[in-house]
């Protein structure tokens, strides 16, 4: 299917929801049999290199997308776009730089925004805002004090904790909201059911960062291959494989210079910042462009 024709069609759903349910219980078990042996510093690292592989590919192929939904048709037109997808992203990060608790505000309000589009584009706005508040507000609730470390690796510890009530409200709120979507849908789509079953499960049983790791590599990025590079992937694999090599690669490169830079007693933090300030910073010229793509009218 196209990215000028989304695909609707809910049959991939159900096989993600249960591979997410069965990833979960599975780091679930494992971490509770089998501490993990790692230290911080090399689980940040893992974890950046689970979402570089798995994650970070579906915002590369923005550019493909754009050209697939009539954004740019000639070389100047693609330079044009490439340019002011940068430019835009550069600003979020002297914008994270400068109001870092501003823009982690609104970087968790877009992330609910654009993931619970994975539902809402579908037709399924109740399953979406509700898995979306659940992604959010299920850590402070379960894990306040990892929440707090969390945040306070790039704000003030007092900040965080701020931060850390708000999400524990909103976690108090999803979980009715979840749970009376679950119900309602256990018999006429139970893999909506099963998949909040699954983020409760994680959310109260996964560390922050894995049980967000996990969501964004396992349910998110394919949902959002599957919706608009599924005739592609069939048609010409080479061709989506070369523009999210390209694309990703640069991205990663300046990660690990990020890093290599940095004094190890720091590393933490370092690892923090780039996983959210570049979060950020390349999700907000990737939302407008899907926002775009889902709101144009049909033709134009």
């Amino acid at each position: 299917m196209n990215a000028t024709n989304p695909s609707n069609h809910p049959s991939r759903l159900p096989s993600l929801s249960v591979i997410h349910l069965s990833l979960t219980v599975a780091f679930v078990i494992f971490s509770g049999v089998f501490p993990v042996p790692w230290d911080a510093h090399q689980q940040w690292l893992a974890l950046l290199i689970l979402v570089a592989i798995l994650g970070l590919p579906h915002g590369a192929l923005d550019p493909l997308l754009a050209y697939r939904s009539g954004l740019w048709k000639t070389l100047p037109g693609a330079v044009a776009l490439i340019v002011a997808y940068l430019a835009l992203a550069a600003s979020m990060l002297w914008f994270w730089q400068r109001h870092t608790a501003i823009a982690l505000a609104l970087f968790l309000t877009i992330t609910a925004w654009h993931f619970s589009g994975d539902w809402r584009y579908r037709g399924y706005p109740l399953v979406g805002w509700a898995s979306a508040a659940l992604l959010l507000g299920l850590p402070a609730l379960a894990h306040p004090q990892e929440l707090i470390a969390l945040f306070a690796l790039l704000l003030g510890f007092e900040t965080a904790r701020l931060f850390q009530i708000g999400l524990a409200v909103l976690g108090v709120l999803a979980l009715p909201l979840a749970l009376a979507t679950a119900l309602r849908a256990i018999r006429h789509a139970p893999d909506h059911a099963l998949e909040l079953a699954a983020i409760g499960l994680g959310g109260f049983a996964l560390p922050p960062l894995w049980f967000f790791a996990l969501y964004f590599c396992v349910l998110h990025s394919p949902r959002h291959l599957a919706r608009y590079f599924a005739a592609a992937a069939r048609g010409a694999p080479r061709t989506l494989l070369a523009v999210g090599i390209a694309f990703s690669l640069p991205v990663i490169v300046a990660a690990v210079w990020h890093i290599s830079d940095t004094a190890q007693p720091r590393m933490s933090e370092a690892f923090a910042r780039i996983l959210f300030a570049g979060l950020f910073a390349l999700t907000v010229p990737h939302l407008l462009l899907v926002e775009w793509v889902e709101n144009r009218a049909p033709g134009s």
